[in-house]
């Protein structure tokens, strides 16, 4: 056991391939609440979505144009899903979700995936 003068307990530290290894294969396993099946990959998870306009950039990019927690915001280099076209200039609405509760995809965008500008503006 070792003491961690800013926790309130003695805490365990888990050797290399113990009961960090156990806990691992729990969770990939689904035997943890919350993580079997009938839930969202990485648990049950819930979004907080964010009405926009995503407007083509050429090729495979869009930009999302939206309001976020009241304020403008516009996130360029998005990627749109295989199957997804959007020409340039082109704009559709839709919606940026970024996650509020659970362990699953940070942000996602109804037509493609979050590029790092929207990945960093989650509020």
């Amino acid at each position: 056991m070792t003491y961690h003068p800013d926790m309130s307990k003695f805490t365990r530290i888990a050797s290399r391939t113990g009961t960090l290894t156990v806990l691992v294969g729990a969770l990939l396993s689904g035997v943890l609440p919350g993580c079997g099946s009938g839930s969202k990959d990485g648990g049950k998870c819930t979004y907080t979505d964010y009405a926009g306009t995503c407007r083509g950039t050429g090729g495979t990019e869009f930009t999302f144009t939206g309001m976020i927690g009241g304020m403008p915001a516009t996130f360029a280099g998005n990627s749109l899903n295989d199957g997804e076209t959007l020409a340039l200039d082109e704009e559709r609405a839709c919606t940026l979700s970024y996650i509020a509760e659970g362990t699953c995809t940070p942000c996602e965008i109804g037509i493609g995936a979050c590029g790092t500008e929207a990945i960093a503006g989650q509020p």
